[in-house]
């Protein structure tokens, strides 16, 4: 989603990423839904933009998760999360 990349760049970054998805055992989609935007000097503030990143993500997730051996969604506040993944993984 960053303006500072080209559209033919970043189809290809996804087409290049994609190919390795099989080799993952898990992967996770985390929700931004009830977690505040920090404002910790490296990321932007911008709710519109974590907005079209989550967008983006769950598109890419949509069309790819036939080939996702595991997927998990993972949301809630910090100890939740790490319950989830804990969970999901056996521990």
């Amino acid at each position: 989603c960053a303006k500072s990349i080209n559209g033919v760049e970043k189809l290809k970054f996804v087409s290049y990423a994609s190919q390795f998805i099989e080799d993952y055992d898990y992967m996770f989609y985390v929700s931004p839904i009830g977690v505040q935007i920090e404002d910790n000097g490296v990321r932007t503030t911008d709710a519109g933009y974590r907005d079209w990143i989550d967008s983006t993500i769950k598109s890419l997730i949509k069309d790819n998760l036939n080939t996702i051996k595991n997927f998990g969604i993972i949301s809630g506040t910090t100890e939740q999360r790490i319950e989830q993944i804990k969970g999901y993984l056996g521990f």
